[in-house]
This record gives structure tokens, sequence and C-alpha cells, in this order.
């Protein structure tokens, strides 16, 4: 997880309630590394969002970087949280990267179509950083 994700992460831990941590990550979200609209394309779109949900992964300095876009204020929000728990890991180690959505509890308020579409975001993001991880071992 990248620092930004971490700083975040240890907010959301003082923080006793849901919705104190759902306003952190909303109040986050502009400082999130995002895609700009003419990048939402269809390979960064993750199929399983009611609302389109676009995720760009790749490897800089053999670490992830991940970029994300959505229209929707809340989901994008969620979205930018999942993928930093990914941003500056290893990509062959991206399985262990850590759930901050059900570490911290914003995954219950939501309704299902949300949680399925975020769930997907994590799976996306995983799918692509495993085909990346030989390319940057090969680096």
């Amino acid at each position: 997880m990248n620092e930004r994700g971490e700083r975040l992460c240890a907010e959301l831990a003082t923080l006793t309630t849901v919705t104190e941590r759902l306003q952190a990550v909303l109040d986050e979200i502009p400082a999130v590394d995002r895609l700009r609209g003419e990048q939402w394309t269809g390979e960064r779109r993750v199929d399983a969002c009611a609302t389109p949900v676009y995720v760009d992964v790749d490897v800089v300095d053999d670490l992830l970087a991940l970029r994300v876009g959505c229209a929707g204020l809340m989901v994008g929000s969620l979205a930018a949280l999942v993928c930093a728990a990914f941003d500056g890991l290893p990509p062959v180690d991206a399985s262990s990267a850590r759930d901050p959505l059900s570490e911290f509890g914003l995954d219950r308020g939501l309704t299902a179509t949300r949680r399925r579409g975020l769930a997907a975001v994590r799976a996306h993001i995983l799918s692509r950083a495993m085909r990346l991880a030989p390319e940057a071992v090969d680096r």
C-alpha cells in the first residue's frame, strides 16, 4: 500500500463509526491519481460495476501503479481505497494486499450491488497484477 493509503487506513482505524469512515474516504478522493474521461476505455472497465468504474493497472519501477476513474462519488471513492491497497506493491505480492473495505467495516452498509462491484474492482486489479508480475521480474 502506498503512503497515502497507509495514512488513510491509520486515520480510519481511529474513527469509530462507519459514517465517519465513509466521510474520511470521501474527503480523500481529490488526492487520488484519477483517470481522465478519455482514458475510460474498454480494457480498463470493471464489467461487474453498475456505476462504470475504470481501473488502470501498470508497473512503474517494479511496483504497481493504479489509477481509477468513476463518475459516482461514493463508488469512485471506495474504488480508490481498494486501489490504494495495491498501489506501491510488487505485482507478485498483489494477492496479499489488504482489504480496507472489510477491515474497516465499510462494506457493511453497502448494497449487494455495490459490494459485488467493489469485489470485482479487487478481482480486476488482481488479474491484471498477476499478468504483469512476470513482466516486472524480467525488467
